[in-house]
């Protein structure tokens, strides 16, 4: 029986959650390691991305209320993982940039997810690893095609993409 399409589009998002849910953050969660819970690793990961935001430019990319913000970077600036500067062009303005620390904390979330799904391939085939690849790297296409230019993970998938091809 051969399945729609929609019945096949709705069986990969319930494989990716159940990747994500069932294998990515049912191990030791990697915050644990860092101290951090994840919306401070999200809102950490999403000021690397954005260089020196404003806090309304956090709030709006984050899909949060400004005091929800101020919260979490209050938090982070208190762990000396961010910083708060003035705008150098508008002193209304505060800008909240990552600090050296930071960038630590965030490079060890990273290796610690990178090492989980590296555990996670390890198992497979070559061919079946260049089928992962493929299919994913074609999903990484519809999903950026989609997204904002300013699309903050776009390094990442990037660099995927050069080791793939070495």
């Amino acid at each position: 029986m051969q399945r729609s399409r929609e019945q096949l589009m709705g069986a990969i998002d319930d494989l990716l959650r159940g990747i994500v849910c069932g294998y990515l953050k049912r191990q030791t969660p990697p915050q644990d390691h860092l101290d951090l819970t994840v919306g401070q690793l999200h809102c950490l990961h999403i000021i690397t991305g954005l260089g020196t935001p404003t806090m309304s430019e956090l709030a709006k990319t984050l899909d949060l209320r400004p005091s929800t913000v101020t919260s979490l970077v209050d938090n982070l600036v208190s762990r000396g993982l961010v910083a708060r500067r003035p705008d150098p062009a508008d002193r209304r303005l505060v800008r909240v940039e990552v600090t050296p620390v930071g960038v630590e904390h965030r490079e060890r979330h990273h290796l610690l997810m990178r090492n989980r799904m590296l555990d996670l391939l390890s198992g497979l085939s070559e061919e079946s690893l260049d089928r992962v690849h493929e299919g994913l790297a074609t999903l990484y296409q519809a999903a950026h095609s989609k997204a904002d230019a300013t699309d903050i993970c776009a390094g990442d998938a990037a660099a995927g993409e050069e080791s793939a091809n070495r």
